[in-house]
């Protein structure tokens, strides 16, 4: 059965600072227990208030089913977890079904959901082509894994897809969206990303 895989963001609310940290400690405990019980398993955590005020982490979950997912988040609800964050999640399917999913140490991480524009519909297969061996030179020039991608509109009407890349640095970051876009990339895509780094720190 093809896995499904969550994407989150979140931010505390008022209630998590006023539990205290052992009954925050307890809490998060009953959430990663939840999350077992489901036979998920977390791939990823990052924190990123240091680069967006908005969201203080997101993180990568991958489930072996549907009921997984639906079971995680009932078993979430009745724990009152959505009392003390708030967040944001969607659903997503790999490009690559049957790929397995490793996750590499890097300082940075980058979350990315994108839709593609009407020019990149009027493009053929050909020139389609063309712009993704340029996005896969690109990558190798500023030596950028790409981990995961996932399509995701059937589950949310926001984000078409989102993907999870791997970064050496803050210049490999800066350099690859500077080149993209001087490339044109963004005259076919519609992208909002979120960078990241592993939690806990190591």
């Amino acid at each position: 059965m093809t896995p499904i895989y969550k994407v989150w963001m979140m931010n505390y609310r008022p209630a998590w600072y006023e539990l205290g940290k052992p009954a925050q400690d307890e809490l998060m405990g009953k959430i990663f227990a939840c999350l077992a019980q489901a036979g998920g398993k977390s791939l990823l955590i990052a924190t990123s208030l240091w680069a967006d005020e908005k969201w203080a982490a997101w993180g990568i979950e991958v489930y072996p089913n549907i009921e997984g997912v639906i079971q995680h988040a009932q078993t979430i609800w009745d724990h009152q977890w959505f009392r003390y964050v708030k967040s944001w999640s969607t659903l997503g399917i790999s490009f690559e079904p049957g790929s397995e999913v490793v996750i590499p140490k890097a300082p940075i991480y980058k979350l990315a959901f994108f839709n593609m524009t009407e020019a990149w519909y009027s493009l053929s297969d050909a020139e389609k082509a063309g712009w993704n061996k340029k996005h896969e030179e690109l990558f190798k020039q500023f030596s950028v894994q790409g981990i995961l991608g996932c399509a995701s509109g059937w589950c949310n009407e926001v984000w078409s897809a989102w993907s999870l890349e791997a970064y050496p640095s803050m210049e490999a970051v800066q350099g690859l969206r500077l080149a993209t876009y001087e490339a044109g990339w963004y005259q076919y895509a519609q992208a909002t990303s979120l960078l990241g780094v592993k939690y806990p720190l190591e």
